[in-house]
């Protein structure tokens, strides 16, 4: 696995590494998969936005190049621009989340992801000395 991603576009990057080194995905269609912790939809935590944003700006940037990771930014907050003013008049939508998502697809740098959450974490459980 790279190191550089902390989450959320590892895999994606992983499997096509795999790919470009001749491996091939196996479908099997009896096979489940559980995922035990659910994120609801309408609240997300800004730091996952942040680092979903950086993880696929970085894949994009590794495997297509510079001009196609700013052509995905640009494409990605266009749609959460377009949900953002639907937000705005639709009841129990909150603009401001999808307002977060157009300025972390822009920018993805900016911001505290949980890369940052995480390595504060770490430091605090670390034993002086």
């Amino acid at each position: 696995m790279d190191g550089a991603f902390f989450v959320y576009s590892d895999e994606v990057d992983f499997q096509k590494r795999l790919a470009d080194g001749g491996w091939h995905a196996l479908y099997v269609p009896q096979a489940a998969a559980v995922h035990h912790e659910q994120l609801s939809s309408d609240v997300v935590p800004e730091r996952r936005i942040v680092e979903l944003a950086r993880g696929r700006d970085r894949y994009m940037r590794k495997h297509h190049g510079r001009v196609a990771a700013i052509a995905v930014r640009g494409l990605i907050a266009w749609s959460y621009f377009v949900r953002m003013l639907a937000a705005l008049v639709l009841p129990g939508h909150d603009w401001r989340r999808y307002r977060r998502d157009v300025t972390a697809a822009l920018w993805p740098a900016r911001g505290q992801g949980l890369a940052e959450a995480a390595a504060a974490r770490n430091a605090r459980r670390q034993p002086p000395g």
